[in-house]
């Protein structure tokens, strides 16, 4: 199965761990045989291939060997100086969680609840060390993180009487799930990187994430008796999932466009602007669940990949056309959602409307989704179709 961090940032950093655990052996060596030199100078390359900066890297790092050293809340100095009230909740959500934990004796011990939260907390911690992340973006990426821990209390709560199937089973989705916990948080890990002049403030107050809210309607249906359910699968086959993760991947191959054309010499493809910064931070933190919060995703989406490139013109201006159709399909559904069809000539309206209902059916198979699944799963789609097409450009011909 594919792992939940399956995408450039997750791949950058598993290099890097593989370059530190490989050079303290090889420190013993008098003399290291040329095979392995070229092997460390491979992976190095690999590694500064993505585009994640050392410094952060190096840093991230440091933060997770202080917290396996010390796994509590309060290790995370950075955050717990902000005397924020998210992180007092943060703290005392964690401990409701440990004493539901321990009625579960008689299930198999699984890494949840406070190990693999702090493993979520890691990059806002980070970010606040560098003085890439101020006191509001750090408590929204908090507010989200907060999500997780009332979608694993509410699953916890309600086994506490069943049967040991079914409290294996909560447990392992509740570990499974635990894995959205990050990706849901990546825009604005990315965009803290890359925009670190715009990370000041949000344009709007910040509402956590619905991930796990959605994610709890659509594991509603799972018959938990079954003591052969695949939990991950079933976790990660859910359309919220499935766009956390998919919203990550595409914030991450716009970061690492920006940093190639940086590296090059170039403007950035995707112009820095404080829509695209907030656009990063929704995109993976956002499930549709109507037309009204589909065109709200729409909106974003075209800010960050159809504005952000200057209407196109950076794009077209390196790729041709034919490469672009998730972002022209794209541009028809924010016509949709924000223009007036009507207006124009009888011709012109006809073709809005054709242009319209064929961007719809290429992601439903329909002329316009019904549904709250159907909204869901349209998302699903239109991610799917421009993260493969910001991969087209980013692998370019060497995939």
């Amino acid at each position: 199965m594919k792992h939940p961090f399956d995408h450039l940032f997750w791949q950058q950093r598993e290099l890097q761990k593989m370059l530190d655990q490989l050079r303290p052996q090889l420190d013993t060596l008098q003399v290291i045989p040329p095979f392995l030199e070229d092997h460390l100078s491979q992976l190095a390359t690999l590694r500064d291939h993505f585009a994640l900066p050392a410094s952060y890297l190096d840093a991230f790092t440091t933060t997770q060997e202080m917290l396996a050293a010390n796994p509590n809340l309060d290790a995370l100095k950075n955050l717990t100086r902000l005397n924020l009230p998210t992180v007092e909740m943060l703290a005392e959500n964690q401990s409701r969680l440990q004493d539901l934990l321990e009625k579960f004796s008689a299930s198999p011990a699984i890494d949840l609840s406070t190990n693999r939260l702090l493993e979520s907390l890691v990059a806002p911690e980070t970010l606040l060390d560098l003085g890439h992340l101020n006191v509001s973006l750090a408590d929204a990426m908090l507010q989200n993180t907060r999500a997780f821990q009332a979608f694993a209390e509410g699953r916890l709560s309600s086994a506490i009487t069943a049967a040991d199937v079914i409290k294996r089973n909560q447990l392992g989705l509740i570990d499974s799930a635990a894995d959205l916990a990050s990706l849901v948080n990546t825009g604005f890990e990315l965009g803290a990187l890359a925009y670190p002049a715009l990370a000041s403030t949000l344009l709007e107050p910040w509402t956590p994430t619905n991930v796990y809210g959605e994610l709890d309607s659509e594991l509603e249906s799972l018959d938990l008796t079954d003591a052969e359910l695949e939990v991950e699968d079933a976790v990660q086959e859910t359309n919220a999932a499935t766009i956390a993760t998919l919203g990550a991947g595409l914030v991450q191959v716009v970061y690492n466009l920006n940093v190639e054309a940086e590296r090059e010499g170039k403007e950035a493809t995707f112009k820095p602007t404080n829509k695209g910064f907030l656009a990063c931070a929704l995109i993976p933190s956002r499930v549709a669940v109507d037309e009204e919060s589909f065109n709200g995703i729409v909106d974003n989406l075209y800010f960050l990949l159809y504005e952000g490139s200057g209407a196109a013109a950076r794009l077209t201006a390196s790729y041709p056309p034919e490469r672009l159709d998730g972002l022209w399909r794209l541009k028809h559904l924010r016509l949709a959602a924000r223009h007036d069809v009507d207006h124009g000539s009888p011709a012109e309206i006809r073709t809005k409307n054709q242009q319209i209902e064929e961007a719809y059916a290429a992601l439903t198979g329909a002329v316009h989704p019904r549904t709250r699944s159907d909204w869901a799963k349209a998302q699903v789609a239109l991610y799917q179709q421009l993260l493969n097409m910001l991969e087209d450009l980013w692998y370019g011909d060497d995939e």
